[in-house]
């Protein structure tokens, strides 16, 4: 897991545990920011936008943007990155 690679510049060392089939996950905190879809995909990272105050989802504030939005195909041999955050 990292976090705020992508504020950072720091996402493309997360590649080499993609190679070898392993999750590469991200999240962000920077208030305004919109994650990079193209990114994420050129990558094969699972992505979240939370606050930095990690409010909790019935609490006011709240905010979460996860990329993908939909699994990895299985036979690319990774996990399905919607039953992570379940």
């Amino acid at each position: 897991m990292n976090e705020q690679c992508e504020e950072m510049g720091e996402c493309n060392p997360l590649v080499e545990f993609t190679k070898r089939n392993k999750l590469a996950l991200n999240i962000e905190y920077k208030k305004g920011m919109t994650l990079d879809c193209n990114l994420s995909n050129s990558i094969i990272k699972n992505s979240i936008l939370k606050d930095l105050g990690l409010t909790g989802a019935n609490m006011s504030g709240y905010k979460r943007q996860n990329y993908p939005q939909k699994p990895l195909s299985k036979a690319r041999g990774m996990m399905p990155r919607a039953s992570i955050f379940r």
